[in-house]
């Protein structure tokens, strides 16, 4: 092989492989990556900002903390009396989705989690199916 056969070749080869990856990179991959569900996860995010109290007194919730306090992209879980161990201590969390979020709990994995917000309302429901609420108190 000559060097302009060389050369052709590996021509070619560049541009079929841009020629495959510029479509892809221009992709949304799903409803997530829009500007306007961006938009709506950075208002759920805003949504959570605050101080909550549990409302709910489920035997599945027990190991959630009596109180929660979420700032911007970090949280802080304090016990309630009598309380022993809660998975929510303190460390990050991450909107992923209009009704998911992700916290990082006291055994550092990072958990997923069911979520919604009706008013002063916050309602979680964790992998086991089992549902728990905090009241906003500030």
């Amino acid at each position: 092989m000559n060097l302009v056969d060389a050369l052709m070749t590996r021509w070619v080869t560049v541009v079929g492989v841009a020629t495959l990856l510029v479509p892809l990179l221009s992709m949304n991959f799903g409803a997530g990556s829009s500007p306007r569900s961006n938009d709506d996860m950075l208002d759920k995010s805003k949504n959570v900002i605050g101080k909550w109290k549990k409302i709910s007194t489920a035997k599945c919730d027990e190991t959630y903390p009596d109180e929660l306090e979420f700032f911007e992209a970090r949280y802080l879980g304090k016990k309630g009396q009598g309380q022993r161990f809660i998975w929510w201590d303190a460390g990050g969390y991450q909107v992923v989705a209009a009704d998911r979020v992700k916290i990082g709990i006291a055994t550092d994995e990072q958990v997923v989690y069911r979520f919604s917000v009706s008013e002063n309302v916050l309602t979680f429901v964790d992998r086991e199916g089992c549902e728990f609420q905090y009241r906003r108190v500030a």
